[in-house]
């Protein structure tokens, strides 16, 4: 069993807004709630015609910016986050998106949202790491960041 629906916001590996995907139960609840889609009934079909072209514009607005955002950070290059050490190199505590996030805003003034910043586990040593940043399914690119060791 599916279920249509039409997305009202770029959701990954699925569609973007406007577009009427079919999911399975389940997930369509899911993004009904959260209120990235509405079940396509005919009524909901007809008013989505209606309003997909300023959607798209949106849509269209929200990549400039993010493609913005994401030349400025590649205009810093490699980061250099400086942090307390232990004499073997591991870090006092551990270094997550959350704080990569408030450290690029406050040293460098770039506003990334936690989500956008994919790690696979806590940063724990000093050393060089690739992150991936994801401000949207179009819109990524891969940061460096050199985890320096203070004592």
């Amino acid at each position: 069993m599916s279920v249509k629906v039409i997305l009202k916001e770029s959701v990954r590996k699925l569609g973007k807004p406007g577009d009427m995907v079919v999911v399975k139960p389940g997930y369509s609840r899911f993004l009904v709630r959260d209120g990235r889609a509405v079940v396509a009934s005919p009524e909901n079909v007809k008013e989505f015609e209606k309003v997909r072209k300023d959607l798209q514009a949106q849509e269209e607005k929200l990549i400039s910016q993010h493609r913005s955002v994401l030349a400025s950070l590649e205009q810093i290059g490699d980061i250099n986050y400086k942090s307390l050490t232990t004499e073997d190199g591991s870090l006092f505590g551990s270094l997550r998106a959350k704080g990569i996030a408030d450290f690029l805003k406050s040293e460098h003034g770039i506003v990334i949202p936690t989500k956008a910043l994919m790690i696979s586990s806590p940063i724990k040593k000093q050393g060089v790491y690739k992150i991936q940043v994801s401000l949207h399914p179009e819109v990524a690119t891969t940061l460096t960041l050199n985890v320096i060791g203070q004592r």
